[in-house]
């Protein structure tokens, strides 16, 4: 135990190291410090991100903002008056105009209030839109890991289950139990073909997830009970709460993604701690790392869409093949023939004169391209059994009381840090990050958007396996098929029942169904 605090106390530096509240300390667009919740000691990864020329996100983000603030300002005197603010988009959508703020633009007017519209003011109402410069999805590989288990168990919300809220499990998932039938299938517990979609992709809630960016989304209050929960009070909660504001990292990682050069993950071994260990097998293309005593494989992705790789020398040729009647514009007939997916009519013209130069598509591609370096995306994957699975026993895909019952022990058997719960990140062996930049959500209006096809619907039906053993009535009784017999499902008086259960644990099972009471 003291080995353990003292690797904690290591991981917060004896200075200010990780969070109290909101600040400009932690993530920003120029860098993004991710909490890592390994089962032995946290860790702090800080993720740096270049484009050509050293650009960051940050840097993007200022360029797309202030190529639009240059639209708006028609008088070109760095400022936008009633008239050109009149025109701002609510949202910050500046492909799609018809969301325009209107007489609303004053409450953008706040540093200072001066009646005018700044490229300050203006730069923030755009970081606004595009929200936080680093997300964090899921990916699921199987039907029974998108089952949603720990958020619903774990009552306290400390991010783990303990042996209480397992054994209350079925209780506690009781309204999800559709058919009635005192099992929970997976198809119960994440029941629409919809919401399966989205749970293979989901967003990572900070009290489900072991990754936790530190940023102003920070729910403060939930990372401070999943810190002592997970490694006890040792260190006093107003110790934790003062050391989440000034990150100091265990490893840097920087991410390049160059235009016309191979992309490359690397890490800086020199300033990394003794938390961190550079495995071998790393390359340009890949990082090994094991964070305290978590395995974490990086690995870089291109999510660029068809129209942000699209040349201007191409454009140029179909633009011309297009203009039927060489006015050097074309009108939404002309313009259709180029079939550039993600970019309508309205979009592209910018100055909504009914017609589009080739200056005006050239920019519009360039916006585009630019807007798709905005966001970072890491995607996380595992391959580890999941905690349905771990209960699922007799791997049929629904949970039945008595594997409620009998899930501590394999629970336990998991509890890699000893405290009577479990985590995710003690389930899983390794984690497989996958990063990329693409726009920020709020602006992917392209179908598609990395979402991954729904999986079979009948991969989340239960497994019925039709009850042979027992006497006629105890198959007959046995409603859900799952070879106990439960007093709900039990016909005959109570005393009955009890007689037949002889180890009074609320089931009746073959062997006491034979038995005569």
């Amino acid at each position: 135990m003291l080995c353990r605090l003292i690797a904690i106390v290591a991981v917060l530096g004896y200075g200010r190291l990780l969070m109290s509240g909101p600040t400009d300390a932690g993530s920003s667009n120029q860098h993004f410090d991710v909490l890592v919740l390994a089962p032995e000691t946290p860790v702090v990864m800080r993720i740096h991100v270049e484009f050509e020329r050293g650009q960051t996100l940050e840097d993007n983000r200022s360029q797309y903002a202030n190529e639009w603030f240059g639209r708006f300002d028609t008088n070109s005197d760095d400022q936008l008056d009633d008239q050109e603010a009149f025109r701002i988009p609510t949202f910050g959508r500046f492909d799609d105009l018809s969301g325009e703020l209107g007489d609303e633009w004053a409450r953008l007017d706040v540093a200072p209030t001066d009646g005018v519209i700044s490229s300050t003011e203006f730069l923030m109402h755009v970081n606004a839109a595009m929200g936080t410069g680093l997300s964090i999805s899921r990916r699921q590989t199987r039907a029974s890991q998108t089952v949603v288990l720990y958020p619903r168990l774990d009552v306290d919300a400390d991010g783990q289950v303990s042996t209480e809220e397992l054994t209350e499990g079925l209780s506690l998932l009781e309204p999800f139990d559709f058919d009635d039938d005192e099992s929970l299938s997976a198809a119960e517990l994440q029941p629409f073909p919809a919401s399966m979609q989205a749970s293979q992709a989901m967003q990572m809630k900070a009290e489900q997830s072991p990754f936790v960016v530190l940023d102003r989304t920070l729910n403060l209050e939930s990372v401070l009970r999943r810190l002592q929960s997970l490694y006890g009070d040792e260190v006093p909660v107003d110790t934790w709460r003062e050391r989440l504001t000034d990150p100091h990292p265990d490893v840097d990682v920087t991410i390049q993604f160059p235009t016309r050069r191979p992309k490359r993950i690397t890490v800086d071994p020199v300033s990394t701690s003794e938390r961190v260990t550079i495995k071998g097998e790393s390359d340009r293309r890949r990082l090994a790392l094991k964070l305290g005593d978590l395995s974490v494989d990086a690995t870089l992705r291109d999510a660029q869409a068809s129209i942000e790789v699209i040349s201007s020398k191409y454009l140029q040729l179909q633009f011309r093949y297009a203009d039927s009647d060489g006015d050097k514009h074309l009108n939404p007939q002309e313009y259709d023939k180029l079939n550039v997916e993600g970019a309508p009519f309205s979009a592209v013209d910018v100055d909504q004169d009914g017609q589009i130069s080739n200056e005006e598509i050239a920019s519009f591609i360039e916006q585009r391209a630019l807007l798709s370096r905005c966001r970072l995306e890491m995607t996380i994957e595992n391959d580890t059994t999941s905690l349905f699975e771990t209960l699922d026993q007799d791997e049929d895909r629904r949970l039945s009381p008595r594997e409620f019952q009998r899930g501590v022990d394999p629970m336990l058997a998991l509890d890699r840090n000893g405290n009577g719960k479990l985590s995710e990140s003690e389930l899983v062996t390794k984690y497989r990050l996958e990063f990329a930049v693409t726009r920020p959500a709020e602006f992917d209006d392209l179908s598609g958007g990395g979402a991954m096809a729904a999986m079979a619907a009948e991969a989340r039906l239960p497994i019925l396996r039709p009850v042979t053993q027992g006497p006629e009535w105890f198959r007959r009784m046995d409603r859900n098929q799952d070879g106990d017999v439960t007093w709900r499902e039990f016909l005959g008086p109570r005393t009955a029942f009890d007689q037949f259960d002889s180890d009074n644990n609320g089931f009746i099972d073959v062997a006491e169904a034979e038995s005569s009471p």
